[in-house]
């Protein structure tokens, strides 16, 4: 052992700050091991990692879909992965919960939904305000110029930045969106057409690409077709004339094929991957869905409560329904013109109708045996009886 040649007091001096350097290095070596993430996700293809497991279970939840805070209040059946998430819906519920934050100041009663916001507005409380307000009868007064220039809006109507040029009441909400716009307002040659023996200049984008689509279409040189834009020609060209290598499915057993990889992969999810994607949590229902915004809207449906009873379902057609046409029996009110010729069971709701069905090729024949012989005498018409032919004969003529 080594013999320190130091003195009691020197020793005395010495160890408080090493236990204190010893403290020390003890609480960086914790804090870096709190501040490490720890807790893996497992799920194939998926590097999320948290410190604390409550975290990683919370981030499980988006791969199963499960949704375990369901909001109580009636009517309402939104459903949620955090519990922060449904405390901060229910605040919607509640007008008092979601101002519950209040200004302590004097002569303000604005609430705010967090504590955050609510610091925020009370430093407004505190610091000089000196840009006020000049429009008459408004002494309302502000820390900087931009909440002015945004209070101001509020008396004119218009947005932050207005238009300054005569006859122009166009306003924007930041200050480059009005530059921007000043440019229509110049009458200077910016743009000029490019194509051979055109002179033609603009001062504006979207009249120099106007004139483009309209007066120099390009066409496809395999078919002929015009198109307005070059990015429309060369999907087409793509899509219609170019010689593609088909694409195999590469799931067992499958033996389809296709020309690009967005229908290849639009097929495995909508066939394939169905049932393994997506998966309803909702005991004894096993359903799989292709996109989670199909299963959102598919749990929904097992928190729904039924306002209505199902409808029944409609009595089954007869037989004279099913012969001679949908709803012509007697039973039926409603169609109250009749044909008149024995053996028809059609009928109609109005008179056109009839007329219409009369002077079809179905009563041809019909209407030229009564039109060139005695219909009275041959009992054509249901009801014999002179008067009650020449009554129909009237109304057929």
């Amino acid at each position: 052992m080594l013999a320190l040649d130091i003195t009691n007091d020197q020793l005395d001096s010495i160890l408080p700050k090493l236990k204190k350097r010893k403290n020390n290095n003890d609480n960086t070596q914790t804090t870096s091991n709190k501040s490490r993430k720890i807790y893996q996700c497992t799920y194939q293809g998926c590097d999320k990692s948290y410190r604390k497991p409550c975290r990683l279970e919370e981030h499980k939840r988006t791969h199963t879909g499960e949704r375990p805070f369901v909001c109580t209040f009636p009517g309402c059946d939104n459903a949620y992965m955090r519990s922060t998430h449904l405390t901060a819906h229910a605040r919607r519920h509640d007008p008092e919960a979601s101002r519950a934050f209040k200004c302590s100041f004097k002569d303000c009663s604005k609430g705010f939904a967090t504590q955050q916001h609510l610091q925020r507005h009370e430093a407004l409380h505190t610091v000089p305000t000196p840009h006020k307000c000049e429009w008459p009868g408004c002494d309302i007064a502000f820390a900087k110029r931009y909440q002015l220039r945004n209070h101001m809006c509020t008396h004119t109507g218009k947005k932050t930045y207005p238009c300054t040029v005569e006859g122009c009441d166009k306003s924007f909400s930041t200050a480059s969106k009005l530059e921007r716009h000043g440019s229509t307002h110049s009458e200077d040659v910016r743009y000029i057409c490019g194509f051979t023996e055109c002179n033609a200049k603009f001062s504006k984008w979207t009249e120099l690409r106007h004139h483009v689509s309209h007066e120099h279409p390009v066409n496809c040189e395999e078919c002929g077709k015009l198109f307005m834009k070059q990015s429309q020609l060369k999907r087409h060209f793509k899509r219609r004339h170019m010689v593609h290598e088909p694409i195999p499915c590469y799931w067992e057993d499958c033996p389809r094929k296709f020309f690009s990889k967005k229908s290849l992969k639009m097929h495995i999810e909508l066939v394939h991957e169905r049932a393994i994607r997506f998966k309803c949590s909702f005991g004894g229902c096993g359903k799989g869905f292709p996109y989670k915004s199909l299963l959102e809207r598919h749990e929904k449906s097992h928190l729904r409560i039924r306002a209505t009873p199902k409808r029944k379902r409609e009595p089954e057609p007869n037989i004279l329904d099913m012969i001679t046409g949908y709803d012509y029996s007697d039973k039926n009110t409603r169609r109250r013109w009749a044909c008149p010729f024995k053996g028809c069971q059609h009928k109609f709701l109005r008179e056109y109708d009839l007329e219409r069905h009369l002077g079809s090729k179905f009563h041809q024949d019909d209407l030229e045996y009564v039109l060139n012989e005695k219909y009275s005498e041959q009992g054509v018409f249901e009801g014999e009886g002179e008067s009650t032919s020449s009554n129909h004969d009237d109304e057929l003529i």
